[in-house]
């Protein structure tokens, strides 16, 4: 069989731990024998994510494996017509979809911590009680992060009451999914590996269906989950918040003329090794530059922990003797959301080399805001990253994560980029190097950045298409 991966992504194929490149479409021939003892390989053609370029009618696994790909297809609607061109001017976000309260939700998970799950929540809920959705919120424990103003609504959807025909959204980690009540139960999640640990699969069967944040996700678990419905529902951001107008962020002590900023949770996924690396091989302190490195340390609360960014930082210095090192200035303390836009209008240019995002909401809100964007072009992230609209980073090859080395038990043993190569730590040189010798031409990549995030990433984006199948699923239930 011949087949052409068309997900832009290179494919894992896990029970033969083969990868599947993507090259644009290219063809590659498949034996008969690897069709008949990979299922993950026959998933992923069942899924799409491969395309059957051509196939031997004699050969009996193709021929069946054909039947059921035709099978699949009639099933699935007719693709809706590609939309007319917008025009060359940022177009409004969406209206909300409006609808009556006679559908009930509620939605478990994260609400009053700063973590990207939070966000996702707070606004998914937000936004759907601002459709007409009769919402509750069933927060998960945590440590309230948020001030007064941000809590105030999210307790009154605290107290609402529903009754047992609700439809329920789990909004969390798989590994974390707590069956609660409701008619219907959906699992919203993401995946940021190449991989699916095990425990997330046995969770998402749990589920009538799963919403992920973004189609690198989706066909990431579709290769496993062949048979669950799977929809993306994409996060996005709050445009009326993020501007390039208003106050700018006053840092002390003070900055360069130019400001690098990477805003994440300090862990081994999120690529700090190399960010500081390319950052201190680049620059010196003879260049008018600053990187500042807005982040908490992931992994424990005691005084070593609160220090661990400070001495990893430290280590990555000692990488380079006796040279004059580029300035870099962390910020540690917690800011209000409502806030955030000050840091990135001080800041001039936005970089995160992660290995695996489910979206990345830092980098839309960055770029809102007037920073042009260089990041990693793996996982969640592909959804916006244009090699025309930011400054995008090859990976180099996918490598098993050793167990403790993401300080988080489920990404164990689990496939993301290495990013350890020569070649990325060149790529990301002369990203930065580029922004900052070349300020306006990636302003101007940054506005192309900034039309498609109001095209397609906004909240009302995200609460539209959540409406949509809850809407979908009301009727369902009416029979």
């Amino acid at each position: 069989m011949i087949i052409a991966n068309i997900s832009k992504n290179t494919i894992y194929i896990e029970d033969i731990d083969e990868y599947i490149k993507y090259q644009d479409g290219s063809p590659e021939n498949i034996s008969p024998d690897k069709l008949k003892k990979s299922r993950c390989l026959r998933n992923a053609i069942l899924s799409g994510m491969l395309e059957v370029v051509e196939y031997d009618e004699q050969e009996r696994i193709e021929n069946s494996l054909m039947y059921m790909l035709r099978k699949t297809k009639q099933k699935k609607p007719e693709p809706e017509p590609e939309p007319e061109p917008e025009p060359e001017t940022y177009p409004e976000p969406p209206d909300l979809i409006a609808n009556d309260k006679s559908i009930e939700v509620r939605i478990h998970g994260l609400f009053y911590d700063a973590s990207g799950y939070g966000k996702v929540n707070r606004h998914l809920a937000r936004n759907l009680h601002n459709c007409g959705f009769k919402v509750k919120i069933d927060p998960k424990r945590s440590q309230n992060q948020l001030n007064e103003e941000e809590l105030r609504d999210l307790v009154q959807l605290e107290r609402v009451k529903l009754s047992k025909n609700h439809i329920s959204i789990d909004s969390i980690i798989p590994s974390f999914a707590e069956m609660g009540t409701g008619r219907y139960k959906i699992l919203y999640t993401t995946i940021e590996a190449y991989t699916v640990p095990d425990q997330f699969v046995e969770s998402c069967k749990l589920y009538e269906e799963v919403w992920t944040t973004c189609n690198f996700s989706a066909d990431i678990l579709r290769q496993y989950l062949p048979d669950k419905p799977i929809y993306v529902v994409t996060t996005g951001v709050d445009p009326e918040l993020y501007t390039e107008k208003g106050d700018h962020f006053d840092f002390r002590p003070k900055v360069k003329s130019f400001v690098f900023l990477t805003v994440f949770a300090w862990n081994y996924r999120k690529g700090p090794d190399v960010l500081m690396k390319a950052y201190f091989d680049e620059f010196s302190d003879d260049d008018d530059v600053s990187l500042i490195v807005m982040s908490r340390y992931q992994g424990g609360k005691s005084r070593y922990h609160k220090n661990k960014i400070k001495f990893d930082i430290d280590e990555y210095m000692s990488g380079f003797p006796n040279k004059n090192m580029p300035h870099v200035l962390r910020l540690g303390q917690q800011i209000p959301e409502s806030r955030m836009p000050e840091i990135y209008r001080a800041a001039h240019a936005f970089v995160l080399p992660s290995r695996g995002e489910s979206m990345g909401l830092p980098p839309l809100e960055a770029s809102l805001c007037g920073l042009p964007v260089i990041m990693t072009n793996v996982s969640g992230q592909q959804e916006y990253l244009r090699a025309d609209n930011s400054y995008m980073i090859e990976m180099d090859r996918l490598q098993e994560i050793q167990p403790g080395m993401m300080k988080i038990h489920y990404w164990d043993k689990q496939k993301f980029p290495a990013l350890t190569s020569p070649e990325v730590h060149q790529q990301l040189r002369g990203a930065m190097r580029s922004i900052y010798e070349n300020y306006e031409e990636a302003k101007i990549r940054n506005g192309r950045m900034q039309k498609l995030i109001m095209e397609k990433f906004t909240w009302n984006h995200t609460a539209n298409a959540a409406s949509q199948r809850l809407i979908a699923i009301a009727k369902k239930l009416k029979g």
